[in-house]
């Protein structure tokens, strides 16, 4: 149980970090909608995803956030999907024009295989060292622990993010909103009502993201007919 509570105090502390970083480096809008709701998609994984697709379980001493017709859900689960894809997120927005110099396009690409070593150095070793949680799939389905779709799942789920989060800041800069403090005083940056509407528009951008990477990952696991080894 201990090193269970030691990895749950690790995941929200590293939440709470990339929180900091967008109160702090932001306007407090769109920034941080993307980054809530990036936590917010724990609805996709509890939903769909978890049983259906990876079927996934939490190690029993977990703290949990709730249970529903049997099935409970660790609360450390949603506040990893925020550090990990809401911080990423937010490196890729405050660095967009080195990257557009430097990659261009290749930055969608390279990210593909950028988080899943990130994935595999992160939870793969909390599940090695803890099973803070476990995919019921095959071995041969399995890569340190982590189904080998998820290349193409966690891939899919923030190169989408951050594809929509790029496009939605584009136009808000041209509408007169600069997110970052760091970058000019715009028109709108003083307009309650419009940063009431660029929040939202943070919240909805991963939501549609996860919506269609979870899509073509049932598609594929469909496809390829990859059996559960729970029961």
């Amino acid at each position: 149980m201990l090193m269970v509570r030691v990895w749950e105090t690790a995941v929200m502390l590293s939440w709470v970090f990339g929180l900091w970083l967008c109160w702090r480096y932001t306007r407090r809008a769109f920034l941080l909608g993307v980054y809530l709701s990036t936590s917010l998609t724990f609805g996709y994984d509890f939903s769909f995803a978890g049983h259906d697709l990876w079927r996934m379980t939490f190690h029993p001493d977990s703290i949990w956030m709730f249970e529903w017709f049997g099935r409970r859900y660790a609360l450390w689960a949603p506040l990893s999907y925020g550090f990990f894809f809401g911080i990423a997120a937010f490196i890729g927005l405050r660095y967009r024009d080195a990257l557009d110099r430097r990659l261009g396009v290749w930055q969608y690409v390279l990210s593909f295989p950028l988080l899943y070593a990130l994935n595999l150095a992160i939870e793969g070793t909390a599940i090695q060292l803890w099973q803070v949680n476990v995919y019921h799939l095959p071995p041969s389905y399995l890569f340190f622990n982590l189904p080998l779709m998820h290349f193409v799942t966690t891939g899919l789920m923030f190169t989408g993010t951050l594809w929509l989060s790029r496009n939605s800041f584009e136009i808000l800069l041209r509408a007169g909103w600069s997110d970052f403090r760091a970058e000019p005083a715009r028109e709108r940056n003083g307009d309650a009502g419009f940063r009431r509407r660029v929040f939202l528009l943070g919240l909805a951008t991963p939501q549609a993201a996860f919506y269609v990477a979870l899509t073509v990952a049932y598609w594929l696991y469909n496809a390829l007919r990859i059996p559960n080894t729970r029961y």
